[in-house]
């Protein structure tokens, strides 16, 4: 077994969000949804929970990106099956 096994160029490769940084200014911590990591996110979700803020203020602030739409209404349709 002389040759060497050849890797793929991308195989194992992280996504490209979770290698960049977290967009509150003074965070160094990687980005984990939204463009935060998960300590920022979580207490934006306070503060939004608690009635200080909203995300659509937060996302014109630029602390947040945009939520990712559900594609094909999965979410609906497990709703509707809970509900049911």
């Amino acid at each position: 077994m002389s040759q060497a096994v050849k890797k793929r160029s991308g195989s194992f490769s992280k996504s490209a969000a979770s290698e960049k940084k977290c967009l509150v200014p003074d965070c160094t911590n990687k980005s984990f949804s939204r463009g935060c990591c998960q300590r920022c996110l979580q207490s934006f979700r306070r503060q939004v929970k608690a009635g200080i803020t909203t995300f659509p203020k937060l996302i014109r602030a630029g602390l947040v990106l945009k939520a990712h739409e559900v594609k094909h209404g999965l979410a609906r349709q497990v709703v509707k099956r809970i509900v049911k």
